[in-house]
């Protein structure tokens, strides 16, 4: 009895091994058809990958740009203040002198 199942087993396994082995030699319109779509969708994905690829580096640079000019705009800004702070200091030393002199003239005037 068991030799009877092994060889309705063997038998099976040697039906579907030529019902399957045929279907895998003839390739049909569709098949084609699925392999180039197969092709096709690869390829796009290459190319949606570069251009992924070629977007990050344009941020990349579009970064370090942007960083760049922060760091120029600090150092001008840095320049700015430093003059504002001179700019300062001479009006104030200006006003002083002349507070002194307006004073001096008051002393003078009052004396005669």
């Amino acid at each position: 009895m068991a030799h009877r199942q092994m060889s309705g087993s063997l038998t099976l396994a040697l039906a579907a091994a030529l019902v399957l082995g045929g279907c895998a030699k003839q390739e049909g319109t569709f098949e084609k058809a699925g392999k180039k779509a197969d092709a096709a969708i690869e390829d796009a994905g290459k190319k949606v990958e570069e251009a992924g690829k070629k977007i990050e580096a344009a941020g990349d640079k579009a970064a370090d740009a942007a960083k760049e000019a922060a760091e120029k705009a600090k150092a001008v800004g840095k320049d700015v203040a430093a003059g504002a702070e001179k700019a300062a200091k001479d009006v104030s030393d200006a006003a002083k002198s002349g507070a002194a002199e307006v004073k001096k003239e008051y002393k003078d005037a009052t004396k005669k």
